[in-house]
């Protein structure tokens, strides 16, 4: 069987390492190129004809939808969810269990894993009905259990020991 080529573009410089260390334990997975921004994109995806891109919408220097646009055979934007699950389709194997080695509570499960889905601190008050307050103190003790400093970290811990 041949390897997927897969191209990751992403401008958080963690989160696109994270995303690298997890393809690139898969066998059937061969990462041939890596973008920090739109521009850079385009160049990857133009030299390396990868078969997937795993693309990151808010890039600097173009959007992604922007870029999706330049790409001569095109492509279509992916929610991280959605993202999760072709990852998973990637590995060929089921959802591992969720792993709560960290004494994480229910409540910073919840707020870790709308992290996950790329919701904003708004956005995950709003879905789990507390203050933006309340989620920025959740979002502390997260980070003081995964002992990591920002939210990329955070989502990169999670989804490498399948938190969430």
């Amino acid at each position: 069987m041949d390897k997927k080529r897969i191209c990751i573009a992403e401008d958080h410089t963690i989160l696109r390492a994270g995303l690298r260390a997890l393809l690139a334990s898969n066998p059937e997975v061969e990462i041939v190129a890596e973008a920090a921004d739109g521009l850079e994109l385009l160049s990857a995806v133009q030299k390396h004809h990868p078969d997937l891109v795993l693309l990151d919408l808010s890039m600097p220097k173009l959007h992604g939808l922007e870029a999706i646009q330049e790409i001569s055979d095109g492509g279509a934007p992916m929610s991280p969810s959605v993202a999760t699950k072709v990852l998973k389709m990637i590995y060929n194997q089921p959802a591992a269990p969720i792993k709560n080695d960290f004494h994480l509570t229910d409540r910073e499960i919840g707020v870790l894993h709308c992290l996950v889905k790329g919701m904003s601190y708004k956005l995950i008050g709003d879905h789990l009905q507390i203050s933006i307050d309340t989620v920025r103190a959740h979002i502390r003790n997260i980070y003081d259990k995964l002992q990591v400093n920002s939210k990329g970290e955070a989502i990169v811990k999670a989804l490498k020991d399948n938190i969430v």
